[in-house]
Parts: structure tokens; sequence; C-alpha cells
């Protein structure tokens, strides 16, 4: 996935030239950059999917040992 990047400064510039308000147009755009960004925080990187992955990798070496344990009891 890749990040795009959302410049309020010019979509207010357009709605403006479409011919809506300066102060609507700017308040659209600020709005629709909130909502473009409101989310950002959630998202998983590919550095937190790779420590998710080593974390289970070390889960399942724990798992397994305590299986080949218990079969030895």
């Amino acid at each position: 996935m890749t990040a795009t990047t959302f410049n309020p400064l010019a979509v207010s510039r357009d709605l403006k030239a479409a011919g809506i308000e300066a102060s609507h147009a700017e308040a659209i755009a600020e709005g629709m950059r909130e909502a473009a960004g409101a989310d950002r925080g959630d998202l998983a990187t590919k550095a937190d999917i790779a420590g998710v992955r080593e974390e289970i990798a070390g889960v399942r070496a724990e798992i397994a040992r305590v299986r080949d344990e218990l079969r030895a009891e």
C-alpha cells in the first residue's frame, strides 16, 4: 500500500476556482484533511507486522518445546 499526500491548500484553491466561497472551501478542505488522516494511527506498518511475526515464531517455538517436554513425561 502506498501513502498518498492530501493537500488541503490545493483542494481549497480548486473549490474556490469552482465558485465556492473561500470560507466554505477552506472548511471543506480542512474536513477532508481530517477525514483522510483520522485513522492513520491505527494502520500497521511493515515493521509492526514483522514484529508480530517474530513474536508468533517465538510463541510457536515455546509451544513446541512444551509439547516435547510433555511427550517426554
